[in-house]
């Protein structure tokens, strides 16, 4: 079997040999992605028809995925999708499928117990994903029942490897970081509580109360409700820091 690597996190990709190959058509693009997110496992007829044709699967569920499969099975090999009487399974090395090694790699950080080691770990998950949650959601039920999972995941790694950093001091380039995480996701707060504190560690308390204004004013208009607790623990903690100092910068420029 010759060497693939299927890329879902972002735009679909397939390389074989390390040259990409085309996928033919959407339906053919969805069920690769669903065999793929199996892990080596079977793939029910069920899941595959619920994924690729949402809520109106044609009457031959079968037959059409046996033309899929067909066509599929032109593109990687006959040898890479294996039929089984409940479904099809892809037959590849589950580190081949880059969702899949980032979703064993956040795994085995969350059991991991060495902080530097689970960083090691977050960060080779991360960069599976070196853009992050972006990309197509191929149908209705990818996009309902897979990508939130995964996004979940990878906003969980990133957290904790930030809250790692700022343990040891690794803070300088970690602003930029999550404030782009934050324009993506502006209305996550354990995000905007590590963009905070790391503005706080960086000796920008100005800057981070601006920002709490900022979320404060997004939640109360989108949403209807006040920031975190933990958020606004960190607000009272950054004005003291500031009246401690005597340090005028410590006030958010909307209240100079």
């Amino acid at each position: 079997m010759a060497g693939a690597e299927i890329r879902l996190l972002g735009p679909l990709e397939v390389l074989l040999g390390g040259r990409p190959v085309e996928l033919p058509g959407r339906r053919v693009r969805t069920l690769l992605v669903l065999l793929a997110l199996g892990g080596g496992r079977i793939v029910t007829f069920e899941r595959l028809a619920a994924g690729i044709w949402d809520e109106t699967p044609p009457v031959h569920v079968r037959g059409s995925l046996q033309t899929y499969v067909g066509r599929l099975r032109r593109v990687l090999g006959e040898e890479m999708i294996v039929t089984d009487p409940s479904g099809y399974r892809l037959s590849v090395p589950p580190v081949w499928v880059d969702a899949v090694e980032f979703r064993r790699l956040v795994q085995e950080a969350e059991e991991c117990t060495v902080p530097s080691d689970q960083r090691q770990l977050l960060q080779a998950a991360l960069a599976l994903w070196p853009d992050g949650p972006t990309g197509e959601a191929l149908t209705e039920w990818l996009r309902r029942y897979e990508s939130p999972g995964l996004v979940e995941r990878y906003l969980w790694a990133f957290e904790r490897r930030v809250d790692l950093d700022l343990a040891t001091g690794r803070h300088p380039a970690l602003v930029s970081e999550v404030r782009a995480l934050t324009d993506r996701f502006p209305l996550r707060e354990t995000l905007w509580a590590r963009l905070l504190r790391a503005l706080q560690v960086s000796g920008r308390r100005a800057e981070a109360l601006d920002r709490y204004e900022e979320l404060r004013s997004r939640l109360s208009s989108e949403l209807g409700v006040d920031p975190s607790a933990e958020l606004q623990t960190i607000q009272r903690g950054l004005l003291r820091d500031a009246r401690r100092v005597g340090d005028d910068g410590g006030e958010p420029a909307s209240r100079r």
